[in-house]
């Protein structure tokens, strides 16, 4: 060869399109791999985590006049602890707004919203092997925060909160599912405390003095 400036171009031109031959093929064949899916596990002994739910609530008992279910929201956290091969206990702590409307005429109550602290104990049994499917009881103290009362098609609430017990106990009873990413939780409560205190003084229909109890249903999402 007698230029020998152009046989190092060719030498330097070959190399560089070897190595760029074996970098596109490293790339393709990354791009080509597929992605691992990584699930978590979902039976473990212990177990922290956050909840999310909604549902319906009202207030029954024989003092407040045609109750009718009302939206509630609650969210928290929660702690699952494996006793036994099948058994399980959940504490949680949660916020939850809740309460009830009412099918009332003019000038009376129409809707009672309250805020609460609640924090549930659950005893759980599994159902199948991996504990995917359980059912669970429980208790349930809540810590009342905000309570308000609107009459009927009044968009603010009364100046003076009615009169309602800060703390209620109710008895839970429900069911879980699990997925390997998400899991379902639906339980219903009923307060066993009656949490009349008296409400009003110039409430229409007026307070007889009897009884006033929490019912709800929830929906909740566990991640």
């Amino acid at each position: 060869m007698k230029n020998p400036h152009f046989l190092c171009f060719l030498i330097l031109f070959s190399i560089a399109i070897y190595s760029n031959a074996q970098t596109d093929s490293t790339q393709t064949e990354e791009d080509n791999s597929e992605p691992t899916l990584v699930i978590p596990p979902i039976n473990e002994d212990v177990k922290v985590g956050i909840k999310f739910g909604s549902g319906v609530s009202t207030l029954l008992g024989k003092e407040l006049a045609n109750p009718v279910p009302s939206y509630m929201l609650t969210g928290g956290a929660y702690f699952r602890y494996k006793l036994k091969p099948h058994w399980f206990i959940q504490p949680e702590a949660n916020i939850t707004f809740k309460g009830s409307n009412f099918d009332n005429g003019t000038l009376q109550y129409q809707r009672m919203r309250m805020y609460y602290i609640d924090v549930p104990l659950l005893l759980m049994r599994g159902l199948n092997i991996q504990n995917t499917t359980n059912v669970f009881v429980g208790l349930q103290y809540s810590r009342l925060l905000n309570v308000s009362l609107y009459l009927k098609d009044e968009p603010v609430p009364e100046n003076t909160a009615p009169s309602i017990k800060k703390d209620d106990l109710a008895a839970i009873i429900g069911t879980q599912f699990y997925t390997p990413f998400i899991g379902f939780q639906i339980a219903a409560k009923y307060g066993l405390i009656d949490i009349n205190n008296g409400l009003l003084p110039n409430l229409n229909p007026p307070n007889t003095g009897k009884n006033i109890h929490h019912f709800v249903v929830e929906i909740n999402l566990l991640f």
